[in-house]
Parts: structure tokens; sequence; C-alpha cells
């Protein structure tokens, strides 16, 4: 069982940039992330654990000492804004926010 010592925090999300309109994974990188974590988004988007399954919110893969997760996202594109803020909440009743920016990767 995880000791509910550290509270729920996310420092940064590699890779920094969430590519707008392409489905991809993710790791938020804080303290406090556990399995129950779920995670919603500001904006039109699918979060989850698998390609596979539909938007859960909930992650892929936990480090076991709650320092990361892994989860797929995809945003849909809103002109003119560059940021989507992410929220977490986990099985304690805690939340965090955290702000990514958003970009459309040009097709080549």
């Amino acid at each position: 069982p995880q000791r509910v010592g550290s509270p729920l925090r996310v420092d940064r999300i590699e890779p920094p940039v969430i590519e707008a309109n392409r489905i991809r994974r993710y790791r938020l990188y804080g303290s406090g992330l556990t399995r129950d974590t779920a995670l919603s988004l500001d904006s039109a988007s699918f979060v989850g654990s698998s390609l596979s399954r539909d938007s859960d919110r909930m992650p892929a893969e936990v480090s076991p000492q709650g320092d990361w997760l892994d989860i797929f996202i995809s945003v849909m594109l809103v002109p003119g804004r560059d940021k989507v803020v992410l929220k977490l909440t986990n099985g304690h009743n805690q939340s965090a926010q955290f702000s990514a920016l958003v970009q459309s990767i040009a097709q080549r």
C-alpha cells in the first residue's frame, strides 16, 4: 500500500509539448501519483490507459514510488489556445493541476 505521505503534484510532462490531434504516450513527473489517479483536460481530448480502449482517464503505468505516470493523450487543437490544463485527482481526494503547451506539428 502506498503511504499517503506525499501530496499529489505534477512538476513536468515529457515530452514537454502536447502534440495536437495526435495520440501518443506522455510521462508526467511529480509525486503522490497512484494507479487510481484520474486525469482530465479542460479541452476536447482523449485521455486514457490504452489506445484500444475508450478515454478512461486512467494511467497506463505508474512508478512504484509514485513519482511518474504514463498516460495516452490526444488534444484537439483550438484556434487561439496554446495551452491545456491537466487536472489530476487521486484516491485520497487530493487534486493537482498542471498546464501544458499544445502545438500542432506540421505534417511533413
